[in-house]
């Protein structure tokens, strides 16, 4: 049985302003190919946008999908999903033994599936040092030994000597702000991670380094990761397979190696030609 399920997921949003927005990319969603910015309805009333419409795949124990796709495709809406930080209108997700739901048990959930946010520096409380950071989740699903201890462990296993535990976020840089928060994700054991744009605010050097050590840490600790990127370098670096989401919809998915060289679907050839080749 795979560890990720996901059977005709539908989501929409209601609009009542001049735009609709990706919750998690700030990017105006896709109507029809148009970014909505003028008003939807008259009198102000607005109306629902799809924003999924019957997406599924599954992902086994240990494995690796990428999520491809254009901004306003919705691809931090499913991240969300994942997460259970937003319900879908139909279908169903099912992580392990649990069917992610308003009802189901949050921390249990927790323990299943993390999400490494787009915004990694905005995620993390500016008030707290980077062991306090990775300590949260410890305390609030009972950790019993030394957390201290163990959040330095965990800043250690991604890359961050000691010296790194009392720094606050405005201290670190993109580089060390993301495994900060690798770290914490990681505090609860998951068997999935979903990375949202795991690489989008770095470098090529610290992007480089960040898909290595996603990939040790996949090897390592037998997790299954699901990376939503619009950057193809990236997601083909750390995943076998690839789904392409367009405005919504699955057009393509497959092994990645195949769909990224003989891509059959004329967006799939799309985004694969618009990336910048030496």
């Amino acid at each position: 049985m795979p560890l990720l399920e996901v059977r005709d997921i539908s989501k929409s949003y209601h609009v009542s302003g001049k735009r609709a927005i990706d919750p998690g990319s700030g990017a105006p969603v896709e109507i029809g190919g148009t970014p909505v910015t003028q008003p939807v309805s008259p009198g102000g009333r607005g109306r629902s946008v799809r924003v999924l419409e019957n997406v599924g795949f599954e992902l086994d124990s240990g494995g690796a999908l990428g999520i491809i796709g254009a901004s306003g495709a919705g691809k931090s809406t499913l991240a969300l999903l994942l997460a259970g930080l937003e319900q879908p209108d139909s279908g169903t997700i099912r992580i392990g033994d649990i069917v992610v739901s308003k009802e189901c048990d949050r921390r249990a959930l927790a323990r299943r599936s993390q999400l490494v946010w787009q915004d990694a520096r905005g995620s993390l409380d500016p008030r707290l040092c980077a062991w306090k950071a990775v300590a949260e989740p410890l305390q609030i699903h009972g950790f019993s030994g030394d957390i201290r201890s163990r959040a330095t462990e965990l800043l250690e296993e991604v890359g961050l000597g000691r010296e790194f535990a009392g720094r606050y976020p405005h201290e670190l840089s993109g580089g060390e702000v993301q495994r900060v928060v690798i770290a914490r994700a990681l505090a609860v054991d998951p068997q999935l991670l979903v990375c949202d744009e795991p690489a989008s605010a770095l470098d090529t050097l610290n992007k480089r380094l960040i898909v290595e050590l996603l990939v040790r840490l996949r090897q390592e600790r037998d997790l299954a990761v699901l990376v939503i990127s619009h950057d193809l370098q990236v997601v083909s670096a750390l995943a076998e397979r690839l789904l392409v989401l367009r405005r919504g919809k699955v057009v393509e998915q497959g092994e990645a190696e195949k769909l990224l060289v003989r891509p059959v679907h004329p967006y799939t050839r799309e985004l694969v030609d618009s990336v910048p080749r030496l």
